[in-house]
């Protein structure tokens, strides 16, 4: 019972860290202007969905087999760049 506690209590202080590391300064920032959004080379994305996943802000989604960015709800944390095997996100 105190593990269970205890992973979960692990899991939310992960969840947690991922919101606070889109707060702090970012180089691409929420005031970012349009050249220093992150944006999808579709020639590389295989629309395998862990960016999709690895998102907070839901602000990306798959389609037609390619990842698209809501630059309106993208925070530019990065987590996205950091999940994507194909590295198809810059």
């Amino acid at each position: 019972m105190r593990l269970r506690f205890f992973v979960i209590i692990a899991l939310l202080m992960l969840a947690l860290a991922a919101f606070v590391s889109c707060d702090k300064k970012n180089p691409l920032s929420a005031d970012a202007t349009p050249a220093q959004r992150y944006s999808i080379d579709q020639s590389a994305c295989t629309g395998c969905g862990l960016c999709v996943e690895a998102c907070p802000h839901n602000a990306i989604y798959v389609n037609n087999g390619v990842a698209v960015i809501l630059q309106a709800r993208c925070k530019q944390c990065g987590l996205c760049v950091n999940a994507c095997p194909q590295n198809a996100i810059q």
